[in-house]
């Protein structure tokens, strides 16, 4: 391969020789298989990397999803695993990846669950204080000189959580934008409320630390001294203390900019409730029985007019709902509809967002197919592989010379429920054979506006030959009444190919 071949390789334009080289494009071109590590991040990456897919739908672009998940046995507080063992038996310890035993939840009964989480949040805020205790000494201060440690936090106070790396699109700072909104908040009497932030910036990243800053100042004003603390030195014990001690795990990205983001499963599992806005995991993991939304799916162009719309969001959910559903109790002190909005979090979220069910959507669409296909392509030295590079060769060289020229439909404009339409193409294909080809009829039913609202596609089948042309036929079935748009495309076809979507080879009948 020559060096202009291989740097070819990394860009999106081949024929660009100023073009940065990308370590993106080039696993995309050498990769069978592309994911995004949530369904919105697929959605997103998508987006990114159209321009490597010329004529290919945006929908149909080969990067899929598969949503990160967390340790569960890792995370998970002891105390509730003790409760799971207790009510789902010794086989719990192995039974993880079984996603039936998160219904043991069920099983526990109210008040158990709910002393558990009392249990958890006094552990960590005595955690909370020690850590405390060590950063005023690490700066050569006195515990009396910020006064009764063991009066900052306070073990039966609703608890809000909030840790991650400070980059600043993760707006550590939004819960603050108001604060005299939120001064009212945190000096309620009634409904008390305190928080616990942790997290580190970049040394690089002056606006990360300067976000920091800002925090640890307004944690020291008066109104929220003892009530707001900042947790330095962010690791893994931390962690580990916060998500199985909170109440509600707060996060508010700008949206689209989060990936995926995993700290607010971890809390999930324990019993904590997620305050977050729709981007990354809580984008398909949200519904109104599991937790709180943070706005709408909307993309704003101005970043100060979002913040003040999400922050008033953020103090609305907090007064009008969170608040009160916490600290309305029964005569045993449990606040029932909380403990069965934990539960339902617990078991969706415990469900859905571990490394078990991860590693095994991994395994299937992935792995197996991968290690299949190589299989295949390895034996008789690598026979099959050699054949498919000379045949990826010969559509590449040749695929200028296709072409559709003809397509027809036998069929009325409207078609009735249960009925069918015929579509023939005839097409051109030069040098190429029309077993190394895939022809698909693209359609859908139409709107009122004249566009999809939704496509599928369905294999063409070669019919007959015209002269120096195919011909390729198909019969639409229409599982609904209406209007139907269709077109007829061409992409290369090799029963070793893993996807048919390849850069820059699609030809659609014009």
């Amino acid at each position: 391969m020559s060096w202009e071949a291989f740097l070819a390789l990394g860009t999106l334009d081949n024929k660009n020789s100023k073009e940065d080289f990308s370590m993106t494009v080039l696993a995309l071109k050498l990769s069978a298989y592309a994911n995004g590590v949530s369904k919105l991040h697929s959605d997103v990456s998508r987006d990114m990397w159209k321009g490597l897919y010329p004529g290919i739908p945006e929908d149909e672009i080969p990067i899929d999803d598969v949503v990160n998940g967390v340790h569960s046995k890792t995370w998970m507080s002891p105390h509730l695993y003790n409760l799971f063992l207790r009510y789902g038996g010794p086989s719990m310890i192995n039974d993880l990846a079984d996603f039936s035993i998160w219904n043991t939840v069920k099983k526990i009964p109210d008040d158990e669950l709910w002393a558990m989480r009392e249990q958890n949040r006094r552990i960590m805020i005595e955690y909370m204080r020690k850590k405390l205790k060590q950063q005023l000494k690490s700066k050569g201060l006195h515990a009396a000189e910020y006064g009764d440690i063991n009066k900052v936090l306070n073990p039966k106070t609703f608890t809000i959580g909030f840790a991650r790396r400070f980059a600043t699109y993760k707006r550590g700072d939004l819960i603050f934008r108001d604060l005299e909104r939120l001064k009212k908040i945190f000096c309620n009497e009634d409904y008390k409320v305190q928080m616990i932030i942790a997290g580190k910036a970049h040394p690089a990243d002056q606006a990360g630390k300067d976000i920091i800053k800002r925090i640890i100042e307004i944690s020291n004003l008066p109104e929220f001294r003892g009530k707001i603390v900042f947790i330095e030195n962010y690791d893994l014990d931390i962690a580990s203390y916060l998500v199985q001690g909170v109440d509600v795990w707060l996060n508010n990205p700008l949206r689209p900019l989060e990936a995926c983001g995993t700290s607010g499963m971890k809390a999930a599992i324990n019993g904590g409730l997620n305050l977050s806005v729709l981007d990354g995991w809580w984008d398909e993991a949200y519904n109104p029985d599991v937790g709180w939304a943070i706005g709408e799916r909307f993309t704003y162009d101005d970043r100060e007019k979002q913040d003040d719309i999400e922050s008033d969001i953020i103090y609305g959910v907090l007064e009008k709902d969170v608040l009160p559903l916490f600290y309305t109790r029964d005569s045993d002190d449990v606040p029932l509809e909380w403990v069965k909005m934990m539960k339902q979090a617990i078991i969706e979220l415990g469900t859905g967002f571990n490394s078990h069910r991860m590693l095994r959507d991994y395994v299937e669409q992935y792995y197996v197919p991968a290690e299949k296909s190589f299989s295949e392509l390895q034996q008789n030295n690598f026979a099959a592989a050699r054949e498919l590079t000379e045949w990826g060769k010969k559509i590449v060289d040749h695929w200028e010379k296709v072409k559709i020229t003809k397509v027809t439909s036998e069929g009325d404009a409207f078609i009735n429920k249960g009925h069918s339409f015929h579509i023939e193409a005839t097409i051109k294909l030069g040098d190429i054979q029309p077993e190394n080809i895939l022809v698909e009829c693209y359609y859908g039913h139409l709107d009122n506006q004249e566009k999809f609202s939704k496509t599928k596609t369905i294999r063409m089948e070669k019919v007959g030959d015209d002269k120096d042309k195919a011909i390729f036929r198909a019969s639409i079935p229409c599982d609904k009444g209406g209007r139907y748009g269709y077109t007829v495309r061409v992409l290369p076809g090799h029963p070793q190919l893993a996807i048919n979507t390849l850069p820059g080879l699609i030809k659609w009948y014009q």
